[in-house]
């Protein structure tokens, strides 16, 4: 399976003008760097770091504060997450779930 297809997933529900980027060439660039995201941390672990990337934003997300606050306990939410089942990630790999995620939950 291409690696590509677990983020096209993701994004599925994301209006044509985003389908519009990823064509353009700033697009193909954005396109390269989550395929390169997938490649370095593995499919089933890049599928398992967006979905609890995606609670842990939705869960922070109604809890008051700034955002630095929001960011930094879905980071903390997310390392522990991930720390459970068993699996690790590079913090900047988790940067790159968390700002998918908000994108994805502002939509």
């Amino acid at each position: 399976m291409n690696p590509f297809s677990y983020i096209t997933n993701f994004f599925s529900g994301l209006t044509t003008k985003v389908r519009l980027f990823f064509s353009s060439p700033g697009g193909r660039i954005v396109k390269n760097a989550i395929a390169r995201f997938i490649e370095i941390v593995g499919p089933v672990a890049a599928s398992v770091l967006m979905e609890i990337a995606a609670k842990a934003v939705a869960a922070q997300a109604t809890k008051p504060g700034g955002s630095g606050a929001k960011y930094a306990g879905a980071f903390y939410e997310i390392k522990g997450a991930l720390l459970q089942a068993g699996l690790d990630a590079a913090d900047k790999d988790i940067n790159f779930a968390i700002e998918a995620a908000v994108q994805a939950l502002r939509k």
